[in-house]
């Protein structure tokens, strides 16, 4: 191998004395590197020659592949040589962009690109994926992968029962497509039957999604899967199993070389919240700021859960005003995200700490505009809202109504 310098140097000489053979040079390289299993080269010499369709046909066909294995910075920087018109009229890099955006923390431009991408495939206007016969579409990866994004994107929304309904359908419909998107169903499956209170139903989806994520090498999915068990356990009461299982990711990661990958950030952010329960308060520090390192740099979607587990370990440190700053950026955050679950559970979490501090006018006002508590919803935010509905009418001296809602929430807590 030559020096970098010199490399240059002979590049430069070459488009000095040869201009005309440089395009024709990088045109072979990159079609060597596309047959041999390297697109990131094959995409830089398609570019280097020239070749913006050539390019644009690389960055459509790896795209998705490329963003599930991890690599969504490389998928990025692919995305930003090409002209809006041209990823435009193309299904699969309008669903490359959707994914990105997605991943980059930008909702709304995700579902922007979704919608443009379904209008391109010719589905009528104000229908759900769902309700449109999918049946011998010519395009059978573009749709699955289209109802995998549809339904992550409403799981991180915090809309559980709208991901349940699109993961089902779309496992139900991809029976030897692409395994990597059964994969990240199954996930968004497991993950949205924890918030709705399904919790037998989701340790069974997450089991799967790993499983499956295994058989099939999607490491950045077994990850993921891993994390929302450990998460999982953390929310039955089983300390000892989630931290075992958060430790468990940790493995993988230093197995497969991955140490700041998104979904170890998570774990981070997850065991620090684990262990912030278990008192073990220098420890959870210690995670809380490698968690959150990583958020910031590679996970911004984990930052709302991030400064919620910010606020926990400050709470027990008995720092109130650090406490509520966290909380503050949470619930910003989550705003700005669309995550709708996170910026409830933040919420409520403000109010019991409006209590702590004696903030009554306040404690009653969130009381008074929150949704109130629904007997028949079994979900994780509908008892976060429900035990901290009670504790405002503790504050408030209304004694009877403190301990009948108590009683439904323990009820509702029985039959989960």
């Amino acid at each position: 191998r030559y020096h970098h310098l010199f490399t240059e140097l002979l590049q430069h000489q070459l488009k000095r004395q040869l201009p005309k053979r440089v395009a024709d040079l990088h045109t072979k390289a990159s079609k060597w590197h596309e047959i041999n299993g390297f697109p990131d080269e094959a995409i830089f010499h398609a570019f280097n020659a020239g070749n913006v369709a050539k390019a644009a046909e690389l960055i459509e066909a790896n795209s998705i592949p490329t963003a599930i294995a991890g690599e969504v910075y490389t998928v990025n920087n692919w995305l930003d040589r090409l002209p809006e018109d041209m990823i435009r009229s193309k299904p699969g890099l309008c669903l490359a962009q959707g994914w990105q955006s997605y991943i980059n923390g930008q909702t709304d431009r995700a579902i922007l690109w979704l919608d443009i991408l379904e209008a391109n495939l010719g589905f009528p206007a104000g229908n759900r994926l769902d309700e449109v016969d999918v049946t011998g579409l010519p395009n059978q990866e573009i749709w699955e992968a289209l109802a995998t994004i549809r339904s992550t994107i409403f799981a991180w929304q915090g809309k559980a029962q709208l991901s349940i309904e699109f993961s089902q359908w779309a496992l139900e419909k991809i029976k030897t497509g692409n395994l990597n998107y059964r994969c990240i169903l199954e996930w968004n499956l497991a993950f949205s039957s924890r918030l709705v209170g399904d919790l037998i139903v989701s340790e069974k989806a997450y089991l799967r999604s790993i499983q499956l994520g295994q058989d099939i090498e999607n490491i950045v999915t077994v990850l993921n899967a891993t994390v929302g068990l450990a998460q999982l356990y953390r929310v039955l009461g089983q300390l000892q199993k989630s931290e075992k299982t958060f430790l468990k990711v940790f493995e993988l990661g230093d197995k497969y070389r991955m140490p700041y990958s998104v979904a170890l950030g998570s774990a981070h952010i997850g065991l620090a919240n684990v262990l912030c329960q278990m008192n073990r308060l220098d420890s959870a520090v210690e995670h809380f700021h490698q968690g959150f390192e990583i958020a910031e740099k590679w996970g911004v979607l984990d930052l709302v859960k991030a400064n919620i587990c910010h606020y926990r370990i400050q709470l027990a440190q008995g720092d109130l005003q650090s406490a509520m700053e966290a909380l503050e950026k949470a619930i910003s955050l989550a705003k700005e995200l669309d995550q709708d679950f996170r910026g409830g559970v933040a919420r409520a979490l403000r109010t019991r700490l409006w209590l702590l501090q004696g903030d009554f006018d306040n404690s009653n006002h969130w009381f008074q505009r929150e949704i109130a508590y629904d007997p028949l919803d079994r979900s994780e935010l509908n008892e976060i809202r429900g035990i901290t509905q009670a504790r405002v009418l503790l504050a408030l001296g209304n004694i009877s109504g403190c301990l009948d809602l108590l009683e439904m929430v323990s009820i509702n807590a029985e039959n989960t």
